[in-house]
């Protein structure tokens, strides 16, 4: 009696890890659909470049165009560095972008740190780049050019834009 139960208990396992299979299967395959159609690209920029773009900045007061979800909260107006377009490259060929609210630098360390900061809000000194990953609460961060290993720019395409 405790063989043929063995069995049957092997037999039921073996048929739910089959479903899980199938299941984990269909659930791969919506992810790598959902995540390869999403509406961003990445691309890089070395550091020289980056500075490039950021040295001649100065701050500028831009409005942000309220959404569906936020014209409740009403127009939100940033300190912002003023850039409009930025050059990338993508692997391949270099391309300007357009840079919005949403436009976000990934900026990974020598040391394997990631910190992230939104295009509009950096500024570069000689040696830093400073920023900050939040439009609504100012909080910056800064990183050293000595310890910067990879700079990756984040366009969103369905993003949030400034009012002309």
């Amino acid at each position: 009696m405790t063989l043929n139960y063995f069995v049957l208990l092997c037999t039921k396992y073996e048929l739910y890890i089959r479903t899980m299979k199938k299941g984990y299967t269909s659930l791969i395959l919506v992810l790598a659909l959902v995540i390869t159609s999403s509406c961003s690209a990445t691309y890089t920029i070395s550091k020289d470049n980056l500075q490039g773009f950021l040295a001649n900045t100065k701050p500028v007061t831009r409005a942000i165009e309220p959404t569906d979800t936020t014209k409740s909260i009403g127009t939100k107006e940033c300190v912002t560095n003023g850039l409009t377009t930025i050059e990338c490259f993508d692997g391949s060929e270099y391309k300007t972008l357009k840079v919005n609210p949403n436009t976000a630098v990934i900026i990974k360390d020598t040391i394997k740190n990631t910190t992230t900061f939104y295009l509009d809000t950096m500024f570069a000194t000689d040696s830093t780049f400073y920023g900050s990953n939040s439009h609504i609460i100012n909080t910056n961060y800064s990183v050293n050019f000595d310890e910067i290993q990879v700079i990756k720019i984040k366009e969103v395409k369905n993003a949030l834009k400034y009012k002309e």
